[in-house]
């Protein structure tokens, strides 16, 4: 595992670490921002998809 922090996201491309709110930032001007779960990393422009609720919860589970 990395030594990221729970809340923080990587990016896979230049591997800036960032706050979630970072990313939203990033993608504020785009009229499907309310309802799109692309990620945008705010140093190189990189879009990813971010993590589901349903794998969250998963991961959630098997940590225990």
């Amino acid at each position: 595992m990395s030594n990221v922090p729970p809340e923080t996201l990587k990016c896979a491309l230049c591997g800036h670490c960032f706050q979630p709110a970072e990313a939203t930032a990033a993608c504020g001007a785009c009229p499907l921002h309310r309802r799109c779960t692309v990620l945008r990393c705010p140093h190189c422009g990189y879009e990813f998809v971010g993590e589901s609720k349903f794998v969250r919860f998963v991961r959630q589970l098997l940590a225990r």
